[in-house]
């Protein structure tokens, strides 16, 4: 999964309703990808994953905000933080395997070196 940004003109808001309503047909809306949307032009977050008030309800590729967005206008700029589901490659995902599994080795052989320097000590 990758994190992104669902750009201006791929979603329409309206605010009177508290709704938000995604168009790009590639981002497979749920509550657990959905993170973070904020209204730029007034600087206000209005649907935060993690915060009372701030949740919503997902019915398709609508959101119906919890928070009160009557007083914003339909033209506001919004900022939508979502996980999308990536489809990798064999080579891809081998690739990330094989980095992942470097990464542990290196944790590895800091922990020896750790482990090596406290015995040094007592």
């Amino acid at each position: 999964m990758e994190k992104i940004i669902i750009q201006s003109g791929s979603y329409s808001f309206d605010a009177s309703e508290k709704k938000v309503v995604i168009s790009d047909s590639e981002i497979d809306l749920n509550i657990e990808g959905l993170l973070l949307i904020t209204n730029t032009t007034d600087n206000i977050i209005i649907y935060n994953f993690g915060c009372v008030g701030f949740g919503g309800t997902i019915f398709g590729n609508s959101i119906v905000l919890d928070y009160d967005t009557t007083s914003m206008s339909d033209t506001d700029s919004l900022q939508i933080i979502v996980y999308k589901s990536v489809e990798l490659t064999d080579n891809e995902y081998l690739r990330s395997i094989s980095k992942s599994n470097k990464n542990l080795e290196e944790i590895v052989e800091a922990l020896n070196e750790l482990v090596e320097l406290t015995k040094q000590q007592f």
